[in-house]
């Protein structure tokens, strides 16, 4: 991708190019990289969680039971995204009754942080592209 000078920009040609800048500069549009880290983290663990909670709401409408065969493949295909609520509400739950040492805690809150991160950058792509 080419820079072209905000000028040049269809914002610009439309009338909107004050709105958009500031002296000329295309700053309205600037994400930081730690806003994007931060964005990305959040929507990958939000999508996580309406993932599980979606997979249980279903699994009770359906009645669909987690021994069928049905139900592992299910499981598995929706802990592709629902893997990180899933751990981190295990996580949390086995270090409150201290069935845990913080350092395994860490350790795990740090592997959903990048599966989620990895989940929100795919989500924040696949709505940049619709």
């Amino acid at each position: 991708m080419t820079f072209a000078p905000f000028r040049d920009s269809p914002a610009a040609a439309s009338g909107h190019g004050p709105c958009n800048s500031s002296h000329g500069t295309q700053t309205g549009v600037a994400v930081q990289g730690w806003q994007l880290f931060v964005f990305a983290l959040a929507a990958g663990f939000t999508a996580s969680g309406l993932a599980a909670s979606l997979y249980r709401l279903a699994c009770v409408q359906l009645r669909i039971r987690p021994e069928s065969q049905a139900g592992k493949i299910s499981r598995w295909m929706v802990m592709v995204v629902a893997g990180p609520n899933v751990l981190l509400s295990t996580a949390i739950k086995n270090m409150r009754a201290r069935q845990w040492k913080p350092a395994q805690f860490w350790v795990i809150t740090a592997l959903v942080s990048y599966w989620s991160l990895a989940l929100g950058l795919f989500v924040i792509d696949v709505a940049v592209h619709i």
